[in-house]
C-alpha cells in the first residue's frame, strides 16, 4: 500500500463519506445500463464520460475513492450508506468499504440515501463520534 505522502494528508485523522463509491467507472456503467437505453447509454459512456472529463480536467473512468482511502492509510474510514439510495446503489458502497484497508467502520442505514441519509441525527451522531475518538484508533 502506497501512502499519501503530500502534506495534507498528514493533517488527516479520518475520514467519513456518505452515500460514496468503490469506482467512477462501475458506479458510471452501472447507472447507465440500469437507467439509460439502449444506444443512448453506449453514447453517454464512450462520449459523455469523456466530455465530462475533459470538463471536470480529470479521466472519470480512473476516478476512485477506494484508491484515495488505500492511500490514506492508516487513518480510519467511516462509511455511511443508505441502503435504498436511487443513485448510488448500496452494492457500490458496501464494495468500497469491503477493499478499504483496516481501521474501518460502516453505518448501512434504512433510508433511501441523498438528503435522507445527510438528515439522519444518528448517523450524524456516529460520525461526531467517530472524528473524537479518531486519534484513538491512530
Amino acid at each position: 500500500v502506497q501512502t499519501c505522502a503530500l502534506p495534507i494528508c498528514r493533517m488527516i485523522d479520518a475520514v467519513a463519506v456518505y452515500n460514496c463509491f468503490d469506482r467512477f467507472n462501475f458506479l458510471s456503467d452501472q447507472l447507465l445500463d440500469e437507467f439509460v437505453p439502449r444506444p443512448v447509454n453506449w453514447l453517454l459512456k464512450h462520449l459523455g464520460v469523456p466530455l465530462a472529463s475533459a470538463q471536470v480536467g480529470t479521466n472519470l473512468d480512473r476516478f476512485s475513492p477506494i484508491t484515495a482511502a488505500h492511500h490514506l492509510w492508516p487513518r480510519p474510514l467511516l462509511v455511511i450508506q443508505g441502503l435504498d439510495d436511487p443513485m448510488i446503489p448500496f452494492a457500490r458502497g458496501e464494495a468500497l468499504f469491503d477493499d478499504a484497508l483496516q481501521p474501518k467502520f460502516s453505518d448501512w442505514i434504512d433510508l433511501s440515501g441523498g438528503i435522507d441519509v445527510l438528515r439522519n441525527r444518528p448517523a450524524a451522531r456516529e460520525v461526531q463520534e467517530f472524528f473524537d475518538s479518531a486519534a484513538s484508533v491512530l
